[in-house]
């Protein structure tokens, strides 16, 4: 059974997204592409729906070669995210599988801190605080990490970070896994989002490299959604701009 980003409904007990993108980054950036605009070059994802976060940065979209690029000027003040969301069925406490294929640019500058590149984010009920992804995947100088946080409390105690400390509990689920520029990496992801019973398993290109059990998820109203793209803290030194390509998205509910 699949699941699409144009219309449609979901049903059944497996579900299939597929997103296909390429493309190049223009040094000046043009207007954000509206979510509109941005569903006619989603394929196969009906019931799921889109929304675009890149003010004053680009994506590109090549159909060609079904790859996506995102970009950011990393010396800027103004420019956290080039990014988008993926809003969809509840995926917690179910055994789902997340892949992708991710590549930074040539070009990617040596970056002076974290920068995220993918997401299992949460929105936080009525009088919540925003929290940290629940799992983010992050670029550390030439090398991959995840982490995967939870929180069995129904408003998260932030006081100390919204990261870990106070109620959230947060886990390294693989760090020092090495990324070079250019070359593509396969990530597989199995994962149960649960209070309790969960568990996070993380492959690169058919290798393990982390596990993680116990509470994987926020206690929120709302569904979890998905983020691909770049999202970063203000800079320090870093300049020049750094863009971040993928492809083959798919997230399977496995029986």
């Amino acid at each position: 059974m699949l699941v699409s980003l144009r219309s449609g409904s979901y049903a059944g007990l497996a579900f299939v997204f597929f997103l296909a993108w390429s493309g190049a980054f223009a040094q000046d950036a043009r207007p954000s592409t509206t979510a509109q605009d941005l569903s006619t070059l989603l394929r196969g994802l009906p019931g799921w729906r889109v929304e675009p976060s890149c003010p004053q940065a680009t994506y590109t979209v090549d159909s060609a070669s079904d790859v996506a690029e995102f970009c950011l000027q990393m010396s800027r003040m103004e420019q956290e995210r080039c990014e988008i969301a993926l809003y969809g069925p509840d995926i917690r406490n179910k055994r789902m599988r997340l892949s992708y294929d991710i590549a930074l640019s040539e070009s990617w500058p040596a970056v002076d801190d974290w920068v995220i590149v993918s997401q299992v984010h949460s929105r936080p009920d009525s009088g919540e605080a925003w929290r940290c992804p629940l799992m983010s995947t992050e670029v550390v100088g030439d090398t991959l990490r995840m982490f995967s946080r939870s929180d069995q409390r129904r408003i998260s105690d932030t006081s100390k970070s919204p990261c870990s400390g106070g109620s959230i509990r947060s886990q390294n689920v693989f760090q020092n896994v090495p990324i070079s520029r250019g070359a593509w990496l396969r990530v597989v992801v199995d994962m149960n989002l649960s209070l309790s019973q969960g568990y996070v398993t993380a492959s690169i290109n058919d290798r393990v490299v982390g596990t993680v059990d116990g509470a994987t998820t926020y206690n929120d109203a709302a569904a979890p959604f998905l983020k691909f793209g770049i999202y970063k803290r203000p800079p320090r030194a870093t300049s020049g701009v750094a863009c971040v390509r993928y492809r083959n998205i798919k997230l399977v509910q496995e029986r």
